[in-house]
């Protein structure tokens, strides 16, 4: 999990150089969507960095003193049935993660959004983009304050789930992450279908379609990677191990963001390759 994060924090921040170079040095045309990406990048470095630190501590755990969530402890286990200081720190840093994860995500469909929107001009192709865009940052806000809050105060969730407390269903949360990672791949494709079925319709040369049409499907093939995401997070219950299944969802946390802000911002290095290509 360490390594694979240390590679994509260097993968996405060579191209962010790259892409800040391009801006800058070559087009002269820095805007909105390069700020948001700036900000995407530290709230992805944040998060690996949180799943580093957890990574450590759960490592240093045995079998008997870790983490237990999602099983109610019985009596015949009086030895892990309150929850010590390190299993709170390593608890605390899921929780936080995940939210920072969900800040990341919803910086980098912002970003998105401004990128596509540097190419449409049509009024109701703009009002539908900044419609889903809305939306989706009202329904990340809500299962931003989920995650924070489904069973309590954060600083109770540990006690109860280890305790067998009163919180909301696995299986409610279960259907809210579903339902946001697949609303999450949906998005980044309704914002490129939009200003690809303008260009389609348009009467640029045929080559000049096809290369931005190219453009437009880069910049959202990280979303594929949010649906093996959503696979592992439906398989987390069924799990023999709680490290196994844990770290398995949490790489493909990695990954997701990973992925999408290395394609956006490949996606920006066109007028690179035709400088290098000169």
């Amino acid at each position: 999990l360490i390594s694979l994060g240390a590679v994509f924090i260097t993968l996405t921040a060579v191209s962010l150089i790259l892409r800040i170079w391009v801006r800058t040095k070559i087009v002269a045309c820095w805007g909105k969507d390069d700020w948001a990406m700036l900000v995407t990048q530290a709230c992805y470095v944040i998060t690996c960095g949180l799943l580093f630190k957890w990574a450590a501590i759960e490592t240093a755990l045995t079998p008997q003193k870790g983490l237990k969530p999602y099983v109610k402890v019985s009596k015949s286990e009086p030895s892990i049935t309150m929850p010590t200081l390190t299993n709170r720190q390593s608890y605390d840093l899921l929780v936080i993660s995940t939210a920072t994860y969900l800040v990341t995500n919803l910086l980098l469909k912002l970003s998105l959004a401004l990128f596509f929107l540097r190419f449409v001009i049509d009024r109701w192709a703009r009002r539908s983009i900044w419609g889903i865009t809305i939306f989706l940052l009202f329904w990340t806000s809500g299962v931003f304050l989920f995650s924070l809050f489904f069973c309590g105060l954060p600083d109770d969730i540990l006690k109860k789930t280890m305790k067998g407390g009163k919180c909301i269903s696995p299986r409610t949360t279960l259907i809210l992450g579903v339902t946001w990672g697949v609303s999450n791949v949906l998005t980044d494709w309704f914002f490129a279908l939009i200003p690809v079925m303008i260009l389609l319709r348009s009467r640029l040369p045929r080559a000049t379609k096809i290369s931005a049409v190219a453009v437009m499907a880069i910049a959202v093939v990280g979303s594929c990677t949010a649906i093996p995401r959503v696979a592992s997070y439906t398989r987390l219950d069924k799990a023999t191990s709680y490290w196994i299944g844990t770290t398995n969802f949490l790489i493909w946390s990695i990954i997701e963001p990973g992925v999408g802000i290395l394609a956006a911002n490949i996606a920006t290095l066109r007028p690179l390759l035709d400088k290098t290509m000169q």
